[in-house]
This record gives structure tokens, C-alpha cells and sequence, in this order.
């Protein structure tokens, strides 16, 4: 439909925008998707690849200040920022948290893509600035259910093909198991965000994701 935000603002709480990765909005044109939607409405944003591909967390403050100066148009209705870094960027702790210290207060998550990120050093990093480890379920990458901040991200890319399978009832309900126990173990928030839309399989399991939750 025309109006695609606000007919799907109608049936769910949240999106993650996954645009802004590849090329920044104006702040114009997130004030519009604010105005958009209704009242709890909240916007989860993937960072630039400038910062995370491009710069690779190294020396990236400007780009920062610039993509946040732009996304601030959301304003209370802005979400998780996620940073999804690149499967050739290995483990560097150092580097991490030197980029952690300079963001400023808010909702963040890392979706790690070398295996070599997955140890209990990172977990524990992340847990100090409260920041979410992000459960990125796919074929390809490794997956950690690990809840590492006072949230839960968690995206699923598809089980079988990366961005183009459908999730069965039964691997729902044991991402909706994982989901509760998260919630029941001190998580105040869980946001999940479907990937596997190549074969528009993403909406059909989130409707079906949120019926076996409030079942």
C-alpha cells in the first residue's frame, strides 16, 4: 500500500530499519517516519557501513556524530542502534571498548560475524557499558544466546538459507522459549526482527512468532 509505515505501524510495535547502512537518511526524512507512526512506536536502526565496514570501528567519531545527528530525528521514538560488523574484522578488545567509551547514552548491539568475537572477554566487555550482544540466528555465521545488556536483540536471517527460509512453528517456539527465559533472567526489553525476506517469509513468522508468545 501507499502508506506502507503506517499500515504496518498498525499491526507491529517496531521495525528495524536496515536502509540507513547503505546510505544515511537526512534528518528530514527520519522526522517524517516519526511523525508517521503512532505514540510507542520505536525505530531500531543498523549504522552505517561507514563506520562499521568502511572505518571498522577505528577512528570513526565523525561519521558517528554525523549518522546520530541524522537519526536523532527520530527522536524518543529512536530504538537500538545496531552495528553489524564485517565477517573479516576479527576479535580486538581493545578497539571495542575504546569505541564503546565514546558513544553516547543510549540503546546499543553488536552483531558479530568472526567466530573469534564469541569468548567470555567480549561478553563480560559488553555487559560493563550495557550493551546488547546481537543473537543473529543464520546458516552462515555463528550464533551466541547470550543476553548481555538490560535488552535482547535478536535477528533471524533464516535457518536454512541465509535471508531466504521459512522458520517451522517448532524452531518459533524455541526462539519464543529463549525469548522468555531472557525476560524472565532481568532483560526489561526483547526486540526481534526478521531478515528472511527474500521470499517475503519475514512478516509471516513474526505474526506467527507473536502468536506463540502471547499464547
Amino acid at each position: 500500500p501507499r502508506r506502507w509505515l503506517e499500515y504496518y505501524a498498525q499491526r507491529f510495535p517496531t521495525v528495524e530499519l536496515n536502509s540507513p547502512f547503505y546510505r544515511v537518511p537526512k534528518r528530514r526524512t527520519f522526522e517524517g517516519w516519526r511523525e508517521r507512526t503512532p505514540a510507542g512506536f520505536l525505530f531500531a536502526v543498523k549504522a552505517s557501513r561507514l563506520i562499521t565496514h568502511v572505518r571498522k570501528l577505528r577512528g570513526a567519531e565523525g561519521e558517528l556524530r554525523w549518522f546520530l545527528s541524522e537519526a536523532e530525528g527520530l527522536g524518543e521514538k529512536m530504538g537500538p542502534l545496531l552495528f553489524q560488523l564485517p565477517p573479516s574484522l576479527r576479535a580486538d578488545p581493545g578497539l571495542l571498548e575504546a569505541f564503546l567509551r565514546g558513544l553516547p547514552p543510549g540503546r546499543y548491539t553488536f552483531e558479530f560475524r568472526h567466530p573469534s568475537w564469541f569468548e567470555e572477554a567480549i561478553y563480560e566487555l559488553l555487559a560493563r557499558y550495557d550493551v546488547a550482544l546481537c543473537v543473529a540466528d543464520s546458516p552462515r555465521f555463528p550464533c551466541e544466546r547470550r543476553v548481555t545488556a538490560s535488552f535482547l536483540y535478536l535477528r533471524l536471517h533464516g535457518s536454512q538459507r541465509l535471508y531466504a527460509s521459512l522458520y517451522s512453528r517448532e524452531e518459533l517456539s524455541e526462539w519464543a522459549s529463549f525469548i522468555h527465559e531472557a525476560l524472565e533472567s532481568g532483560a526489561k526489553e526483547a526486540f526481534c526482527y526478521f531478515d528472511n525476506d527474500y521470499e517475503a517469509y519475514a512478516v509471516r513468522n513474526a505474526l506467527e512468532l507473536r502468536e506463540i508468545l502471547e499464547a
